[in-house]
């Protein structure tokens, strides 16, 4: 029993298949015969999405997947790997390719996955020895029908092409519900944020063959990535509060300013003192701002970022700033508290930003002048409370006499 749910109770995502254990075979009850809820509720959606709605289809479908989990929970892995040896891989590789136990037969010859491969917007400057050393490293997939590639909120490491057949791409949070078929692309975030999470599921609605690639399988192939992240900065924009009203053409050349960097829960993006050199902008997770209080009583909470806070993030999404522009070093510490996807604008690319953000300067000089309408009024304060004197009176030989304190 253990081992079943060591290997999960849904059916596998490739991405995951070569995590599972080497299980022995076993009979499982007729409790656990049958196919998960989730995971029949999916084949209903695709089926709807594809207009297969009879009755006899939809059983048809899930008889199917239901044949393919019994035999996932009763196969041993071993099996699986020893099929997919028999499939063609990168010599330098020693791990398998991801295949599920019934793996369709492959069909698209070397040549036509050079072609597609040509096709792909960042592979297309490729010279054709570049093109055949990518082929060589790539992951040949062979998926079914209904088969899950990956799930959202999984961890990213493979960078997907499709050679053959249909997925459909579908995310609620992330408004993505779009269809896959040969020539197009998806999963490209894991090349330039190996550590980040995906942004939808994707599912095979037929059939199909799937070239995967690592970060490591592309950057030996002498790809350059640069496009690639300016293309995806350029997609989080667009999505922005903020920057969802600007034109394609400026969002992509802030896709060339910025960099895009993920960073675990408790870590710490600079310290109290630093150098101002950068400021950044919340895409995802959450940032609080904190200030060593004077005897080290603890830690005073200034202010937190969040990528929740739509109202914050539409009014003034970056932090970090007012040190860069006034060449101070910085006054609180700023700590990530879950994980946390940042865009980061380095001081070299700030006159480039300000000329495509105008707003950025207006709001900088308000900040700035609010900043020293408080240092006034906190100079003044500070100025009549060591003016102020306390008075004692003393009442002796019947006559009122006022002895004066200064006080600090």
């Amino acid at each position: 029993a253990r081992d079943v749910l060591m290997a999960s109770p849904t059916v596998p995502t490739f991405e995951k298949a070569t995590m599972q254990p080497q299980l022995q075979r076993h009979h499982p009850s007729p409790s656990m015969r049958k196919l998960p809820a989730r995971k029949r509720s999916e084949i209903r959606s695709i089926c709807v999405q594809q207009r297969e709605t009879s009755p006899d289809a939809l059983n048809k479908a899930l008889a199917a997947a239901e044949e393919r989990y019994l035999q996932m929970i009763c196969e041993r892995p071993t099996q699986a790997l020893r099929k997919s040896q028999s499939m063609p891989q990168a010599p330098h590789h020693g791990n398998a390719h991801f295949s599920s136990s019934e793996t369709p037969e492959r069909l698209t010859t070397r040549e036509d996955a050079i072609a597609i491969l040509s096709q792909v917007r960042w592979f297309h400057t490729l010279p054709e020895k570049a093109l055949n050393a990518l082929c060589d490293r790539a992951r040949w997939v062979c998926v079914q029908r209904y088969t899950t590639v990956f799930r959202e909120g999984t961890v990213g490491r493979r960078f997907y092409v499709v050679l053959r057949g249909k997925l459909h791409m579908t995310s609620l949070l992330n408004q993505i519900d779009t269809n896959l078929g040969p020539g197009s692309s998806f999963g490209e975030a894991a090349l330039v944020l190996p550590s980040d999470s995906r942004q939808a599921v994707v599912t095979a609605l037929e059939p199909c063959e799937l070239l995967a690639f690592s970060l490591e399988d592309v950057k030996t192939a002498g790809v350059h990535l640069e496009e690639l992240n300016a293309h995806i900065i350029k997609e989080l924009l667009s999505n922005h509060p903020f920057f969802c009203s600007f034109a394609q053409a400026d969002l992509e050349q802030l896709g060339w300013l910025m960099q895009l960097q993920v960073f675990r829960p408790k870590e710490v993006l600079f310290e109290e003192g630093d150098a101002g050199d950068r400021f950044y902008i919340v895409m995802k997770g959450c940032v609080q701002m904190l200030q060593r209080r004077a005897g080290g009583s603890g830690d005073l909470l200034l202010a937190t970022y969040s990528a929740r806070d739509r109202v914050q993030q539409a009014a003034c999404p970056w932090f970090g700033e007012m040190a860069m522009h006034c060449k101070q070093s910085r006054n609180a510490t700023a700590l990530c508290i879950e994980p946390t996807k940042l865009l980061i604008v380095l001081e070299s690319a700030l006159a480039s930003f300000m000329k495509l953000v105008p707003r950025f300067e207006e709001m900088l000089e308000t900040k700035l002048q609010a900043v020293a309408s408080l240092n006034e009024i906190a100079q003044s304060a500070s100025a009549s409370a060591r003016e102020s004197f306390f008075t004692l009176s003393i009442r002796s030989r019947g006559e009122k006499d006022f002895r004066h304190v200064r006080t600090t």
